[in-house]
């Protein structure tokens, strides 16, 4: 076969490798996308229990407002239930509301006259959000996020009660080194969009990407044993040639470094008794030493999570 008509390669068919797949397919180039499980997704994955549950393999969600949504999905149908715009905080005293008061105006009084977000924290919020719509960030200086935090004017009681569980979550990242430029990239994206789950679980994304291309361009089950710039050969010895490859995994083969992951450990448990925690996220500062990160009831956000009278709580460990 000739190099120029050979198809791109792509190895992995995780979001990054069906992304690209979806990009060549668009542009009527030639492709194939080969994946060593039976499954597309990576590690979005959504398994169903006896039981009638839907359990997403760790605490995901989609932000409606990521750029390249629209190119890749069809959103409409993924059928998304939301998240409430906000957030629960535990305290061993009381559980306190943090809400978005442009989405859940009911709630702007209340947190007007709590004290447990003092004023300037308050400010500072309405700051922060209106600046991410601005150039304020472009220039700004590489650091982490903490520092971001620190320097922008938060106080230390807030970075602790909201931003430390809320970006551990995000980021898996409990000492918030994340960069800041992604930092804020990530935060402007939830001002503008919402949070949400396609109503049949987080793998809906990857499916619905994988039934927009052809089915002959794409093979499950197959291992890879050697990665070349113009083929790669299959652990049975099959040689296939490529006009380019695409490692859409970070690979152990050549020299190659191993990356180490963050890690984020996802426990469900289903319950009789209904909490009166709505569609919030609660999150839970780290100061209570409850190792814990966040906590929400998934049937209420989706009632497909459940398909029995019992409720599904997720529980999250960063």
């Amino acid at each position: 076969m000739n190099i120029s008509s050979s198809p791109v390669v792509i190895l992995g068919a995780g979001l990054a490798g069906l992304a690209c797949a979806l990009r060549l397919h668009k542009s009527g180039k030639p492709y194939l996308l080969l994946e060593k499980s039976d499954e597309v997704g990576g590690r979005i994955r959504t398994s169903k229990t006896n039981e009638g549950f839907l359990l997403d393999h760790g605490f995901q969600v989609l932000l409606t407002s990521y750029p390249e949504l629209n190119f890749c999905l069809n959103l409409k149908k993924l059928e998304l239930q939301y998240f409430n715009s906000g957030a629960l905080i535990y305290t061993p005293q009381k559980t306190r509301l943090l809400a978005n008061p442009f989405l859940h105006p009911c709630h702007l009084l209340n947190e007007t006259l709590s004290n447990f977000v003092s004023l300037k924290d308050k400010a500072l919020v309405v700051k922060l959000v209106l600046s991410l719509h601005t150039n304020a960030f472009e220039k700004q200086k590489p650091e982490s996020a903490l520092s971001f935090l620190k320097t922008f004017g938060f106080s230390e009681e807030f970075i602790e009660s909201f931003w430390r569980p809320f970006c551990s979550g995000v980021f898996l990242d409990k000492n918030l080194d994340v960069d800041s430029q992604y930092f804020v990239f990530l935060l402007k994206n939830f001002s503008t969009g919402r949070v949400a789950v396609p109503k049949n679980g987080m793998q809906q994304i990857p499916i619905q990407m994988s039934e927009q291309l052809s089915n002959s361009s794409v093979r499950l089950g197959v291992d890879v044993k050697e990665i070349h710039t113009d083929a790669v050969v299959l652990a049975d010895g099959e040689k296939i040639k490529a006009s380019a490859v695409v490692c859409a995994y970070n690979p152990d083969v050549g020299d190659a470094v191993k990356n180490e992951y963050r890690s984020v450990v996802n426990y469900y448990f289903s319950a009789k008794k209904n909490p009166n925690w709505e569609k919030w996220l609660m999150l839970i500062p780290p100061q209570y030493g409850l190792h814990l990160n966040n906590i929400c009831v998934m049937s209420h956000v989706s009632s497909s999570y459940s398909s029995n009278e019992d409720i599904l709580l997720s529980a999250s460990i960063v």
